[in-house]
């Protein structure tokens, strides 16, 4: 008898995915799928149609990322320790 595997929420890559659903790229972002579709309608990242399936390619994401600031290290002024 195989042991049943529970499902990830995490998309496995492994295989080399080129596109993923919206809800997979929300899970790759670590975003809300609504906030996906806001990136989709201000043109920060771009949607494919399979369809009637919206995808995401996945070096659209990582695109997307690299658009994204680094984080910096908030600096303590005189104001904050007063």
């Amino acid at each position: 008898m195989q042991k049943q595997t529970k499902p990830t929420l995490v998309p496995d890559l492994s295989q080399e995915a080129r596109l993923v659903s919206v809800e997979e790229a929300a899970l790759l972002l670590a975003i809300d799928e609504r906030t996906v579709w806001r990136l989709f309608n201000k043109g920060a990242l771009a949607a494919k149609k399979l369809g009637s399936r919206t995808l995401v390619a996945v070096s659209e994401i990582d695109r997307y990322i690299g658009t994204l600031p680094d984080w910096k290290p908030k600096i303590p002024t005189d104001r904050d320790s007063a």
